[in-house]
């Protein structure tokens, strides 16, 4: 399914003109409906760089193909980071930039094979570039059978050292959604099939996908913040409080 889906979309005319319109082409093939308020949207397109789109995760390739249509359309030039096993098309490689999340692999190796694309992320953004990020790192789900309640999990700290680093400005975004039931029973119980259940979601999704833009923050908000940690709670809880207010 996936592989027709990737030839229909590739072979349209004219080709995709950028990452984020080739995602747009994508969720129309698969008949996902998304929008966000045109009106915030246009006061993204004059934000002085650099700029960070944080975002929730609760569906997986979704969220990725809708943020990066968002920044498409606001941000042109915008990438976004996703993980390493998604930034294999060829169409997506301008506007994806992979990072190794697996939490097989030791934290050692993934610190190495991910210095090249922070690196990228960094020069991008210190150009005056715009990055977007989920910086839960993972798909929200299920703590645990026991606890079936739908959580995503803290944020990276990493989040508030590329803000610090990058002296950026940060867009908040919502991301309204949910994971299958599948995803979330059989995803905790069998963690291994947690990617082939997110691309089962992806091509069976019948949400509409609504993005909340949140207030843009400007680096000198953070000023109270004494840590990355504390810059990272300041902009998680925009998303999911003031981007809904």
């Amino acid at each position: 399914m996936v592989e027709a889906l990737y030839h229909r979309v590739r072979t349209q005319q004219p080709p995709a003109a950028s990452a984020g319109e080739f995602c747009g082409r994508v969720l129309r093939d698969l008949g996902i409906h998304y929008d966000w308020d045109a009106a915030k949207a246009a006061e993204l397109t004059q934000l002085p760089g650099p700029v960070i789109f944080a975002a929730n995760h609760p569906m997986g390739a979704i969220d990725a193909l809708v943020l990066m249509a968002l920044m498409d359309q606001t941000r042109p030039g915008a990438r976004l980071m996703v993980n390493a096993a998604a930034d294999f098309v060829p169409e997506l490689k301008a506007g994806f930039l992979g990072v190794h999340i697996m939490k097989r692999d030791a934290a050692q190796q993934r610190h190495a094979r991910n210095l090249g694309p922070l690196r990228a992320c960094l020069r991008l953004l210190h150009a005056g570039g715009t990055l977007g990020i989920f910086p839960a790192g993972e798909v929200a789900s299920f703590p645990s059978l026991r606890n079936r309640t739908v959580v995503e999990v803290p944020w990276n700290a990493h989040t508030g050292k590329l803000i610090a680093s990058a002296r950026a400005t940060v867009v908040p975004v919502f991301i309204e959604g949910r994971g299958s039931n599948a995803f979330h029973y059989l995803g905790t119980a069998i963690p291994r099939l947690r990617l082939a259940l997110l691309v089962r979601d992806m091509m069976t999704c019948t949400q509409h996908v609504r993005l909340h833009i949140g207030k843009p923050l400007p680096f000198a908000s953070f000023a109270a913040a004494a840590s990355p940690t504390q810059i990272t709670d300041v902009v998680r809880r925009a998303c999911f409080q003031d981007a809904l207010a």
